[in-house]
């Protein structure tokens, strides 16, 4: 079979590791010439060196992305030697994390200038010339953390939200000839990634790419399941219903709320009503995220190590569960065993095209 990306040129930003450097041997496989670059010139020789092993068809150029002019340089000298270039990969990650309160303006501006602003000025300048050969593909690299705000990344989340629709502007202004995508991964143990979570303690309870992808498989499966929405509209459905007993009752509920000094509705609706809710829709995402992490190819098996881990780092600081919006973990960790080998069988990885 011929390979579709022979004589083909592609420039792939941040490649000296992980999913560019992936990207790249794939690329190389298939017979393109591959134009790496990266930042630390060591890391990208050692890339180099390994991917010479497949093709002498590599360029290596050690470029900040963020540089406008390194960039725009980096671009020209390569259509310049080259004649061309057919495919543009945009992967080159920046993950600053931190609360919104302790992040400083230089930390939040350098998540986009690699995630967004890089990749504004690759495509300004490879745009034309790909319109003008009318043949070409752009493929922007963004995240799961762009479809939802995750605690400790806004400023990533942010970058790649924009990075979402800024692909979705590119694709309808570079049409017909020119094709422009996005890929949203999930969990990826990249170096990158390693650097990105809050502390070792997390890094120590997820090990590994199955660990990680256990945690974002949940996390997703709440945006998927919209269950922000879902609290949001039963918070007001509590509040009203409250207010309306209250009413019916003459105020004898508020009043005893003033007598003893707590409101007393409220915890009632709390305790009873908004935690059940929240363990259910905790459950929930426990069982889509597998569902997703195992249609993704990931080892599910490894969700109950996490949470055992889980368990062990907690221990002594987990609350009751009626007084928790979480099941509890033992609870979770059985519930997660049982599901666990339907789950593959039902749900097995989704084949490669």
């Amino acid at each position: 079979m011929e390979t579709t990306l022979k004589d083909d040129v592609i420039y792939i930003t941040g490649s000296s590791a992980g999913i560019g450097f992936e990207t790249a041997k794939l690329c190389l496989q298939n017979k393109a010439t591959v134009v790496i670059t990266g930042r630390n010139n060591e890391n990208l020789e050692k890339a180099k060196n390994e991917l010479l092993k497949i093709s002498n068809q590599v360029i290596a150029h050690n470029i900040d992305v963020s540089n406008e002019s390194e960039i725009m340089d980096s671009l020209g000298e390569v259509y310049k030697s080259c004649g061309k270039i057919d495919g543009l990969v945009n992967n080159a990650p920046s993950i600053h994390t931190g609360k919104i309160i302790d992040l400083d303006f230089s930390a939040w501006r350098t998540n986009f200038k690699a995630n967004l602003d890089a990749v504004f000025l690759s495509t300004k300048k490879v745009l034309p010339w790909m319109i003008n050969s009318k043949k070409g593909s752009i493929v922007n690299i963004a995240s799961v953390v762009g479809l939802k705000g995750v605690a400790y990344m806004s400023a990533y989340g942010a970058a790649k939200a924009g990075l979402i629709n800024f692909t979705r502007a590119t694709a309808i202004e570079a049409a017909p000839h020119v094709r422009v995508n996005c890929i949203i991964p999930g969990a990826v143990l990249t170096p990158s990634t390693k650097r990105a979570i809050p502390n070792d303690e997390m890094m120590e309870i997820t090990k590994n790419t199955n660990g990680l992808a256990a945690v974002m498989g949940h996390e997703i499966a709440h945006a998927v399941a919209k269950h922000s929405v879902e609290r949001a509209s039963r918070s007001m459905a509590i509040n009203l219903g409250t207010q309306i007993v209250d009413i019916v009752s003459g105020g004898k509920i508020s009043g005893a709320s003033r007598a003893a000094g707590v409101d007393v509705a409220g915890m009632l609706a709390h305790f009873g009503i908004n935690n059940p809710f929240n363990r259910k829709q905790e459950s929930e995402a426990d069982y889509l995220g597998l569902i997703f992490a195992s249609l993704s190819g990931f080892d599910i098996r490894e969700t109950t190590e996490v949470w055992k881990r889980m368990k062990e780092a907690n221990k002594g600081k987990e609350p009751p569960e009626w007084m928790s919006t979480h099941p509890s973990t033992s609870r979770r960790i059985q519930q997660i065993k049982d599901w666990t080998p339907g789950v593959i069988l039902e749900y097995p990885p989704i084949k490669k095209m």
